[in-house]
């Protein structure tokens, strides 16, 4: 089984701040709504594509329709690393390496979580727990390590650059 800081240093590419090399935003976008109509059908409900995305290491959020799911609280909401604001719960798809995971999974009504992730997996996307990933950032990327207190590993692949 692959550990999570493997997958992590796997898909860090050192020089790339949004989107590796190679990254196929065509490709990424059809897989993004083949897993969007797979939990469509699943939950018998629309999610919406937010696309809009700019200045990120994350091409795309997924939110969630609102009856999947309470409203985030502000201690859910505390990371080490500062606040996180302006995210619903969604799936969130980064750039590098088909990595997906959802913010405020906590918030997940009963059983949701699962059929995301079951519905990632199919896809071909490595889900990674969003929480896991508020630490701090100690890949190859020279650069990107300049900040202490911004460069973590939930940066490096899912926020705003």
């Amino acid at each position: 089984m692959t550990s999570l800081r493997e997958i992590l240093l796997r898909f860090d590419e050192v020089g790339a701040w949004e989107r590796p090399k190679s990254m196929d935003y065509r490709a990424l976008r059809k897989s993004v709504e083949q897993v969007s109509k797979r939990l469509g059908v699943r939950f018998g409900l629309q999610f919406t594509l937010d696309d809009q995305i700019q200045d990120a290491s994350f091409g795309f959020d997924l939110r969630l329709p609102r009856e999947l799911y309470s409203e985030p609280s502000p201690r859910s909401m505390k990371r080490e690393f500062g606040i996180v604001a302006g995210i619903i719960c969604a799936v969130r798809f980064s750039n590098f390496g088909r990595l997906a995971t959802i913010c405020f999974e906590e918030q997940c009504n009963e059983g949701v979580a699962m059929g995301i992730k079951e519905d990632l997996s199919t896809e071909g996307f490595i889900y990674l727990p969003s929480r896991e990933l508020d630490i701090q950032y100690d890949g190859a990327f020279d650069a990107f390590k300049a900040d202490p207190s911004y460069s973590t590993w939930w940066i490096r692949y899912f926020d705003y650059i």
